[in-house]
């Protein structure tokens, strides 16, 4: 049973630093959402009557030069 993330938040900001560079970063944050697994499924023993999730944060950051 993997976990399911359904819902991300996202932001980021950018600033030009000179003529030809720029500095981007940015994170995503994906919300947990819980997977219950009931008593009555068959495929996976050690899993039932359980419960899993997944939550994470990953951040972004990007120098660029434009020439």
């Amino acid at each position: 049973m993997n976990p399911i993330v359904e819902n991300h938040v996202t932001f980021g900001a950018g600033l030009a630093l000179q003529k030809n560079f720029e500095f981007n970063a940015g994170a995503v944050v994906g919300l947990n959402k819980d997977v219950r697994v009931g008593a009555a499924h068959n495929f996976a023993p050690d899993m039932l009557d359980s419960t899993t999730g997944m939550k994470f944060i990953s951040l972004l950051i990007q120098l660029s030069y434009r020439w």
